[in-house]
């Protein structure tokens, strides 16, 4: 008698389990196009851009909720924890800040270049726009995958054999707004040594005295110089900052 019932519990718990193992298989062969991608908990749409009042993205719904659900994955102080990125992998601050804190520029400015140094954290934003087709493109196309041309020292150095000088600036046009940025270091969009209309020629040291109110200009590329160890020395300490 105890040995029927058992066989009647078991055969039964048999059907039952390949019951539910059914029911799993249907599920799966509708799968929600929403649904999160195996071990998230977040939409498709999480990072992207487009849906920036919709509460299906991130940071839509970080300001209405606050951050604190995010800290069970993210990290106590939203640095991320193991393989799970945190806030500072794309943002400056976790209240989502797309600029460098103390900086006072506006994001979107073009004239960006002299936070090279926070280059990583930019991309790891700007890349995923790109995957949603969101301008700006020459941004992505200078600092993103494919990058234009080398940076730092390589960039810098005329005794490179990739020194910016060497190139045409038609190229620089597409990213860069020449009559801006190349005056920064340059008189003038042609990269020009010597101011603009004095006649003198850059490196002759005894008329460059009467241009001292144009130091700052001269010092942004001989301070570059030195630092490559180019001479003229003299000139580097007399005239530094």
């Amino acid at each position: 008698m105890k040995r029927g019932i058992a066989y009647m519990l078991f055969k039964n718990a048999g059907v039952l389990i390949l019951f539910i193992i059914a029911l799993i298989s249907i599920g799966c062969t509708n799968p929600n196009p929403d649904a999160p991608s195996s071990g998230s908990v977040h939409t498709k749409g999480w990072n992207n851009p487009n849906l920036l009042d919709s509460v299906d993205y991130h940071g839509t719904k970080a300001n209405q909720d606050g951050s604190d659900s995010c800290r069970l994955c993210h990290g106590k102080d939203l640095n991320g924890s193991g393989d799970i990125l945190g806030c500072f992998d794309c943002h400056f601050e976790p209240d989502g800040s797309q600029i460098p804190g103390g900086t006072g520029w506006v994001h979107g400015q073009s004239q960006h270049e002299a936070y090279e140094t926070y280059i990583n954290v930019c991309n790891a934003c700007h890349d995923v726009r790109r995957e949603y087709n969101l301008g700006p493109q020459p941004c992505h196309d200078c600092h993103g995958q494919g990058t234009n041309h080398a940076l730092g020292q390589a960039w810098l150095d005329r005794n490179s054999s990739q020194f910016h000088g060497d190139e045409s600036t038609d190229a620089c046009s597409d990213c860069h707004e020449l009559n801006t940025f190349c005056a920064s270091c340059h008189f003038g969009a042609t990269g020009s040594k010597a101011p603009i209309g004095s006649g003198w020629e850059h490196g002759n040291n005894l008329d460059h005295r009467n241009y001292e109110d144009d130091q700052s200009v001269c010092n942004q590329c001989h301070n570059l110089n030195r630092s490559y160890h180019n001479d003229p020395e003299s000139c580097h300490d007399c005239h530094d900052d």
